[in-house]
């Protein structure tokens, strides 16, 4: 790429291109990456200060609204006339803090074994097969 950008301002970057074996449109993304600033983002003005997400975070771990979902504890808040967010800053201030999943406690997934039938002599076990059999169906009807 340093043969590129050294070219002589008489030779068009198509014609480089070319004699370098090069894509001519995969060459300009790389320019403007290097002129980008490289540093943090300016932070966001509408942003919600910290004491308000932190009053929200206070609000959503409160012992009363453990089991609650955020839509019913920002409608409850709404109906006493204590408006802290929307609903959906709600859900992003947890999603921030990496607790935006299901709340409730879960019930762990059972892992039952297949039933098996085992027989130790003749005729020990009974079984049936349930798959409908056509052939056999429509002598019996």
């Amino acid at each position: 790429m340093t043969c590129l950008e050294q070219r002589s301002p008489k030779l068009s970057r198509k014609r480089a291109c070319e004699v370098l074996g090069l894509s001519r449109s995969g060459t300009y993304p790389r320019c403007r990456d290097r002129r980008r600033p490289t540093g943090a983002h300016a932070p966001q003005p509408r942003a919600v200060p910290d004491d308000t997400r932190q009053r929200i975070l206070d609000q959503l771990h409160d012992d009363a609204n453990v089991d609650l979902s955020p839509r019913v504890i920002h409608a409850r808040e709404l109906n006493a006339g204590r408006v802290l967010a929307s609903l959906s800053t709600y859900y992003r201030v947890l999603r921030s803090q990496g607790e935006s999943k299901d709340r409730r406690p879960q019930r762990p997934a059972q892992n039952h074994p297949v039933p098996q039938v085992i027989a130790t002599q003749p005729l020990a076990a009974w079984t049936w097969d349930i798959v409908r059999r056509e052939a056999l169906w429509t002598v019996w009807r």
